[in-house]
């Protein structure tokens, strides 16, 4: 018999996992660098796609 609490552990951990998924779906993530960072525009080097994790985390709000 699960109680409240157990319940609310599997919950969390359900939704947790979805999150994850959600953020690491690769498809929705350009593969190739352009140059240039996805968000702000600036200049990087080859294979970078941006050019600090503020600028990846706004990228990856904006298209959530």
């Amino acid at each position: 018999m699960s109680d409240s609490a157990d319940e609310a552990q599997a919950l969390e951990e359900a939704l947790r996992h979805a999150a994850l998924a959600k953020r690491w779906d690769v498809s929705r993530v350009p593969q190739a660098s352009a140059g240039r960072c996805f968000n702000c525009d600036a200049p990087l080097p080859s294979g970078r796609r941006w050019c600090n994790a503020i600028c990846r985390d706004e990228w990856e709000t904006e298209r959530a």
